[in-house]
């Protein structure tokens, strides 16, 4: 999506106040603070990260701050984490082994 249709997305969505909510949402990403955090998140908090997907709780084992970050937003695989929550039982281990990079 270009920069003005993105704008207009967010005027649309929730006004101006989207709009710089988006603008310092793209600053934090694109500063680096983001990476800082999760690095000093990952030093301080180590492994597993746990999270909670409607009403379910899963722990994430993470042993860098590149996988402390992807599991503590489970940034773009909600929908995937959430489906195989659902299916799993309680006493369940699962153990993703993926194609590239992921949670």
């Amino acid at each position: 999506m270009n920069t003005k249709r993105r704008i207009n997305h967010l005027l649309d969505r929730g006004g101006a106040i989207e709009v710089l909510k988006g603008a310092f949402r793209f600053v934090y990403w694109q500063s680096g603070l983001r990476s800082t955090r999760c690095v000093l998140e990952y030093k301080r908090n180590g492994s597993p990260v746990t999270r909670t997907i409607n009403d379910t709780t899963a722990s994430f084992a993470v042993s860098s701050p590149n996988e402390y970050a992807r599991a503590s937003t489970i940034h773009g695989e909600r929908p995937i984490v959430d489906d195989v929550l659902r299916t799993l039982e309680s006493d369940d281990v699962f153990y993703d082994v993926g194609a590239n990079a992921g949670t």
